[in-house]
């Protein structure tokens, strides 16, 4: 019984750092595209909401939210 608990966790765990590598490898691609910051510029000023941002960041790029909310902190830094 623990030695299936111990595998289901150690696979958890593998999925959750390919996630992560994953995650950070699309906010690095979409923040390295001047126009997506451009893009994403406009959407900060067009919504008053930032889960409105965050909202359209996610279906104008296709990615999950937690990418998406990485990408729009990231973007208003910048400002």
């Amino acid at each position: 019984m623990w030695n299936i608990i111990a595998i289901l966790l150690f696979i958890f765990a593998i999925y959750e750092v390919v996630k992560s590598i994953k995650d950070r490898g699309v906010v690095r691609d979409i923040l390295n595209n001047y126009d997506n910051v451009v893009k994403i510029r406009a959407m900060i000023e067009e919504h008053n909401d930032d889960s409105e941002i965050v909202n359209a960041i996610k279906d104008e790029f296709n990615v999950r939210f937690y990418p998406a909310t990485r990408i729009f902190m990231s973007v208003k830094k910048m400002k």
